[in-house]
């Protein structure tokens, strides 16, 4: 399903069988029975809403409950319910990704799921947005604000509410100045977590991209004399040191930078583990720190 004004505006916004794709002559159907069913031609289930004798009168399902790596407008993550959203493995590979955005008790946790390690790796964390006193979170959910078309300005944030109180807050998270109603936040397949908002006043429909890794949120702590384990093995990126490190900070799943100051050589960091000292101090490691 998705929002459509021109083919380059063109997203795909929620799936039910991720994983699990159809081929020719599938069937999509609403049995009596209230349950919808998506079959292979031979009759093999790929996916089922589980509505079947719900109750007559009674609202027992719906899409937006059920999101996958993108939220909508409106759309929560919530507890009891579907509590994160999940990235796809690429832009051709229609099932689940490496990366995780998880509604926990106290806030939203960025995971990374690593072959070479038996649990999910912790890249990013809202614990300088959301602060979550008592209890734990109930839902978080993207807003826009105002929610008409009149506004000359718009707040997106993630609006949250803990427990079953309504005691809560919000993250402001961009200020567009063009109406922003038809936005969507999505897990990208690179960890990134990004804004989509539509810009209306294009002749041509088209999305714009705001970053949410707020670079406010965290400094970088500089050591001198070091090398990462990867300079070793890759040639690292021939660019600037002031590019280095705007390539790691408006990517929220890298946890630091490493550069040669002799050779203009950089390296990404996605995962820190060993460093190595050394005797030159053109060998420099940033690492990202939170700010307290």
């Amino acid at each position: 399903m998705g929002l459509r004004r021109s083919e380059s505006g063109f997203y795909w916004v929620w799936e039910a069988n991720r994983g699990k794709p159809v081929g020719q002559n599938a069937t999509f159907a609403f049995g009596t029975d209230g349950n919808l069913v998506l079959a292979d031609a031979d009759g093999q289930v790929a996916w089922q809403s589980n509505t079947a004798n719900k109750g007559v009168g009674n609202f027992v399902w719906q899409s937006f409950h059920h999101p996958s790596d993108t939220l909508l407008v409106g759309q929560s993550l919530r507890a009891g319910g579907v509590s994160k959203l999940v990235s796809r493995a690429s832009e051709v590979e229609n099932k689940d990704g490496s990366y995780s955005l998880v509604m926990e008790p106290k806030g939203l946790s960025l995971y990374y799921k690593s072959k070479n390690s038996p649990r999910p790796l912790l890249y990013f964390t809202s614990s300088k947005w959301i602060n979550v006193q008592k209890g734990s979170l109930n839902h978080v959910t993207l807003k826009a604000s105002p929610d008409t078309q009149e506004g000359f300005a718009y707040d997106l944030s993630l609006d949250y509410v803990e427990g079953n109180s309504t005691t809560g807050g919000n993250v402001l998270l961009a200020r567009p100045k063009y109406n922003s109603t038809s936005t969507f936040l999505r897990l990208e397949i690179n960890g990134n977590l990004r804004l989509h908002t539509y810009y209306r006043i294009l002749r041509y429909g088209a999305w714009e991209k705001l970053t949410s890794c707020d670079p406010k949120s965290f400094h970088y702590y500089k050591v001198e004399g070091v090398d990462h384990f990867l300079s070793k093995y890759t040639k690292g990126d021939s660019i600037k040191e002031s590019d280095c490190a705007k390539k790691c900070t408006l990517d929220c799943k890298c946890l630091g930078y490493f550069y040669n100051q002799d050779t203009s050589k950089c390296w990404i960091a996605y995962d820190l583990k060993t460093l190595t000292k050394v005797a030159n101090s053109t060998h420099v490691g940033y690492i990202k720190a939170p700010n307290h």
